[in-house]
């Protein structure tokens, strides 16, 4: 496990290997990561979580800054590429 973090609306938001998760209290729902799609996580491994609830976002750094918008559908965009 990487890193656990709630949101303003009580979410419990787990960061793992093999993805995100979100836990209601009662029930989990799994965000995987998906290198080949831009809606999804791109990397888990070494990356760190942080919730945002000033602004109803997540963040996720690892190689790269993802930002997840909690107002909007549920889709992560890239804010800074690691220049390699």
């Amino acid at each position: 496990m990487n890193s656990i973090v709630q949101d303003n609306k009580g979410y419990i938001w787990i960061l793992t290997p093999n993805g995100l998760q979100r836990y209601d209290g009662s029930r989990f729902i799994n965000y995987p990561y998906d290198l080949d799609n831009p809606n999804y996580i791109k990397d888990t491994r070494d990356a760190n979580l942080y919730a945002d609830n000033k602004n109803n976002c997540l963040w996720i750094t690892n190689n790269e800054i993802e930002k997840l918008d909690l107002s909007k559908k549920l889709s992560f965009h890239t804010v800074l590429k690691n220049k390699r």
